[in-house]
């Protein structure tokens, strides 16, 4: 999980936030009202929302083109809960709230690193390409 999420206001212009995606060099954004977390933005907002409909970057809103409402977990939510969130609503990150707090943000990437990892300590002996396909088989038939 990262800690430091990188935040913008609602209301701040989408060209600003361009900006700070770039300076910060990241691909998402937690949106903030009022101190509390309310979406989500990421590069894929930008492009399908904001450029493919051609908007004025410097006069829309974040609050017109982020994803809301905000799907997260709570910090006590285990890596299996946290990850059938992400897969049951196709999506690569899922922010950690405790309350109204934004504590962190779990990625795709985070994920597959904890699954690395867990395979490394098993000596690499598990067949995870099976149990995956096995599962994706299960899922299918739901």
């Amino acid at each position: 999980m990262t800690k430091n999420v990188v935040t913008v206001n609602a209301t701040e212009s989408i060209f600003h936030v361009a900006q700070t995606m770039r300076e910060q060099t990241t691909a998402t954004l937690v949106v903030l009202e009022d101190e509390k977390p309310v979406g989500i933005l990421t590069e894929r907002d930008f492009v399908r929302k904001a450029l493919a409909n051609n908007l004025n970057p410097v006069q829309t809103k974040v609050l017109e083109i982020m994803s809301k409402p905000l799907l997260s977990a709570n910090p006590d939510a285990s890596i299996g809960e946290a990850a059938r969130i992400m897969v049951d609503n196709k999506i690569r990150r899922l922010p950690i709230v405790e309350g109204d707090r934004l504590v962190g943000i779990i990625t795709a990437v985070d994920l597959a690193r904890y699954l690395s990892k867990i395979t490394h300590e098993m000596g690499g002996k598990v067949n995870w390409v099976g149990t995956l396909w096995n599962a994706i088989l299960r899922n299918a038939a739901r």
